[in-house]
């Protein structure tokens, strides 16, 4: 993200306007791959309460320009990707569980958070541009080749640092954030510590794969 106002994710002041857990839920049940029983929209809710803690569902910092609420639903989209992003480093074999239906259009995503072509001009980086005028619109094609879309990639990837630090603040360490990243997929009560995940690695389970992709910050992942 692009700071315009000085370092982002500080504390919002007392009673400043925060983006509730009940105001992303439906996002994240949608374009989650939250399967049946809802165990991943657990991890979802636990992380999104990391990030109220730390100040990071609220960008004060940002309501001078009117940003606020769409930097703090861009976050939403960030912690989506860097979920999502275990599903690229593990690869189509691994144990992970469940069904991954693919990723999603930019369009779909932005316009289930709300956030529009005005939301992402205002960041001042988006040329003008008469291609983008037009409202954001479901049923079109992915907007991959047009300003818009990097935009969107860029003021998503620029999120990612600050939201994996608060992670590894909540769960400790880089291996619970992984433990906890895996056994998303299953029941809390069959959740098993990151030593007795890792013990049991062979081949091709994406164990390792995704392991590596938490030690390297959880980057490198694809949204669109």
């Amino acid at each position: 993200m692009t700071d315009r106002t000085g370092r982002l994710g500080r504390l919002p002041p007392r009673g400043a306007r925060r983006l509730q857990w009940s105001e992303v839920e439906a996002f994240f049940r949608d374009y989650g791959c939250v399967v049946a029983g809802d165990p991943e929209l657990d991890w979802y809710r636990e992380a999104w309460g990391a990030l109220e803690k730390a100040g990071l569902t609220g960008a004060t910092e940002f309501a001078e320009f009117g940003l606020d609420g769409t930097v703090t639903r861009l976050r939403a989209l960030c912690l989506l990707a860097m979920y999502l992003g275990i599903y690229q480093a593990a690869g189509e074999q691994s144990e992970l569980g469940g069904y991954f239906p693919g990723y999603e259009p930019c369009s779909w995503y932005l316009n289930s958070l709300g956030v529009g072509v005005e939301d992402l001009r205002g960041f001042g980086l988006l040329a003008e541009d008469p291609e983008t005028d037009a409202a954001f619109d479901p049923e079109d094609e992915d907007v991959a080749h047009e300003p818009l879309y990097e935009l969107a990639v860029e003021l998503v990837e620029g999120e990612a640092d600050a939201i994996f630090a608060v992670l590894i603040d909540h769960y400790g360490d880089k291996a619970e954030l992984f433990a906890a990243l895996w056994s998303s997929r299953g029941p809390a009560s069959e959740s098993e510590p990151a030593e007795t995940i890792l013990g049991s690695v062979s081949p091709g389970d994406g164990k390792r794969e995704v392991l590596s992709y938490v030690e390297n910050g959880m980057v490198g992942w694809r949204l669109f």
